[in-house]
């Protein structure tokens, strides 16, 4: 059996994982087996600094910067694995045990997630109707080669990714509205059956919140942050000293989202709503949405509001860090379940 990007399939691989958006960059391991869940390890994610304005060039710098950084902490565990069997931790284990850790350090090949704005989605009657952004991806196949060697690569979009694999392992029922918060943009993906059939963009994100908060409530991109988590801890009892700078940034993004859902959820019967971001944004939003009546009279039956947790992928894997990472828990699950059984490319 072959894998569906390419090369024969074996028994046991190390998977790079890269994710990009633009408020951030992760990169991690993940094991996959054909006798046992993937097993994600060596995740690590660079947070890019919030701009105070938004310039394409010098988002596309400071995302490569990151994504060498991100690299380089992925590839130092990779190393350590492939030489620990002369370790003192390993020296009393079996030689099966030594082996298999030092596998675990050989990746194999890479599997690149691009959010938006670095992929766009254009149905077409024939072929793809996924595009990326040529000059990252030719800086991010560079960046890996360098790092990991001449291994294959494979380029998947986010929508793509979070679209088959929920519906892999959740069968959801009919139409569901994904809404994936990232650092600038907010990406709306209309799905059925794991494959995306409408998707639209909207210029906020979880920068969006902190700028507001900065500029509005004097606060530091720290104290934004900490904020954030107190809003999703109370949220009926926003302190007065940034309700008014969250609300109005609250009733922004809603606006957007309602403006864009209003065109992709035209024909649509979808009934629900999943939200994926970094926490606290997560939670935050998820809340935000379900109260928004503009939105909910969208849906032609209504809509249930929720946010996609790591608790709810925690299962699905046979190790991970003790505070995973959202995104890179769904693309290893991603990596696993195309690797076990293959999948034709994104219609």
């Amino acid at each position: 059996m072959t894998a569906w990007f390419g090369g024969k399939k074996k028994v046991e691989e190390t998977v790079l994982l890269l994710d990009v958006e633009t408020g951030s960059v992760a990169s991690g391991l993940v094991r996959v087996s054909e006798q046992q869940a993937p097993k994600l390890f060596a995740e690590n994610r660079i947070t890019l600094p919030v701009p105070a304005t938004l310039d394409s060039r010098k988002l596309l710098h400071a995302t490569e910067r990151a994504v060498e950084e991100a690299l380089l902490h992925t590839a130092t565990t990779a190393g350590r694995l492939r030489t620990s069997t002369h370790t003192p931790t390993l020296q009393h284990t079996s030689s099966r045990v030594r082996k298999q850790v030092a596998q675990a350090g050989e990746v194999d090949r890479a599997i690149i997630v691009l959010a938006a704005p670095w992929s766009d989605f254009t149905p077409t009657k024939t072929g793809s109707p996924w595009t990326h952004e040529p000059e990252l991806v030719a800086r991010l196949r560079r960046a890996v080669q360098q790092t990991f060697g001449n291994i294959p690569i494979t380029i998947r979009p986010l929508g793509h990714v979070v679209a088959e694999t929920t519906h892999r392992i959740f069968e959801q029922p009919g139409e569901v509205l994904f809404a994936a918060f990232t650092g600038e943009v907010l990406e709306l993906l209309l799905a059925e059956r794991g494959a995306v059939r409408a998707r639209a963009t909207v210029p906020v994100g979880v920068h969006t919140l902190i700028r507001t908060l900065q500029s509005h409530a004097g606060m530091s991109p720290a104290e934004a942050r900490s904020v954030l988590h107190l809003a999703r801890q109370h949220p009926t009892g926003t302190p007065a000293t940034y309700a008014a700078p969250l609300g109005a940034a609250q009733a922004r993004i809603v606006s957007h989202i309602t403006d864009a859902g209003a065109e992709i959820l035209r024909f649509s019967l979808a009934g629900q709503v999943v939200v994926l971001a970094p926490e606290p944004a997560g939670e935050w939003l998820a809340r935000a949405l379900a109260a928004e009546p503009s939105l909910v009279a969208l849906f032609a039956n209504g809509a249930s509001v929720r946010a996609l947790h790591t608790h709810h992928l925690k299962p699905h894997l046979a190790a991970h860090a003790p505070s995973p990472d959202l995104l890179l828990l769904l693309e290893a699950i991603y990596a696993d379940l195309c690797i076990a059984a293959p999948t034709p490319k994104p219609r």
